[in-house]
């Protein structure tokens, strides 16, 4: 940052774990005072703990100061009523009781897909520990998430899943005909599958595009081996499940890639420096770049003109075989 400041003015970007250094080190915290906004209690209690961090000072009796700005119901619901002599308890105890800092979008993330992302850490540790002592540790972590984010399903299920997913990405780069001898194909790479990932994997494929084969599954009419068998012998039905990986992995991708996009980075200019401290080029999230940002396009240079003076709102949908779905940015 160049010279030490006495005022610093943050985006949301030191929510992350930003580290504000100085230089000669201080020996009490490195924040003095901070005035941020909040609009749920995770956020609120992220960025307050940016002030006062005094682990490994020597001074640490020196207090800090901070302002926070909060949603005008929380005035409503009785925010002023806090006992500020009751120290962190009260403050925790008046916070929770605050129905508007909730924030119910968590909630039902944690009670659904949460623990799905977890899974997958987790299947790929119990591999890696198969046979030993310490392979029996794995479903006992997994009871401790799911009793901290309260979900409902137990380990079994989320495993199973999660060795379909990880399944479909080898089927998905398997070639249906091998170049050489050392690249193995789709159905050699088909018949390594432990029994749980290709019955599950398999599974998910007929419901979403045969149901009624689908239902002889489940009913035994028909098994794992006949399927087997079939995929050996007919590359149509091996090409049509290896597009099937490829459309089913997409739609789970959101989940374990963290901060991902929907889109490929766009390649901008910034010649206005609305972006960029030094250099006019950078790639950008589309999504961002529509949102926050007029531009001008010739040919392939995208421009950045000026920032919007305010965000966009921005909707698109996607048809995918009958199921319409929409999304609001």
């Amino acid at each position: 940052m160049g010279c030490p400041a006495k005022i610093i003015l943050a985006t949301s970007t030191v929510d992350v774990g930003f580290n504000f250094e100085r230089n000669p080190a201080l020996p009490r915290q490195n924040l003095d005072w901070l005035i941020f906004s909040a609009h749920d209690r995770a956020a609120f209690w992220q960025r307050l703990g940016r002030v006062g961090r005094v682990l490994g000072k020597v001074q640490t009796d020196i207090p800090s100061e901070a302002i926070a700005y909060l949603k005008e119901k929380a005035w409503e619901q009785g925010i002023a009523s806090l006992d500020a002599a009751g120290g962190r308890t009260a403050l925790k105890e008046k916070l929770d009781d605050l129905k508007c800092m909730e924030r119910p979008f968590l909630q039902i993330y944690w009670q659904s897909e949460a623990l799905l992302e977890t899974a997958r850490p987790l299947v790929i540790l119990e591999e890696a520990l198969k046979s030993l002592s310490q392979e029996s540790l794995i479903p006992k972590l997994f009871e401790t998430l799911k009793v901290v984010f309260n979900g409902k399903r137990d380990w079994k299920y989320y495993r199973n899943r999660m060795l379909a997913l990880l399944f479909a990405e080898k089927l998905q780069n398997a070639p249906i005909v091998a170049k050489d001898d050392r690249q193995w194909n789709f159905v050699k790479v088909w018949s390594k599958g432990s029994y749980n990932a290709k019955y599950y994997f398999l599974r998910a494929f007929l419901e979403a595009k045969h149901p009624d084969d689908a239902e002889d599954l489940r009913e035994g009419r028909t098994t794992l081996k006949d399927w087997d068998e079939a995929i050996a012998k007919r590359n149509d039905i091996a090409e049509e499940i290896k597009t099937f990986s490829e459309e089913w992995l997409n739609s789970y991708a959101p989940i374990f890639q963290f901060r991902s996009s929907l889109f490929e980075n766009v390649h901008i200019h910034d010649p206005h420096k609305l972006l960029l401290d030094v250099s006019e080029e950078t790639e950008l999230d589309p999504i961002h770049l529509l949102r926050n940002y007029e531009f001008n396009q010739r040919n392939d240079v995208i421009e950045v003109v000026a920032r919007a003076k305010f965000p966009y709102d921005l909707s698109f949908y996607l048809n995918y075989e009958g199921l319409k779905m929409n999304s609001n940015t």
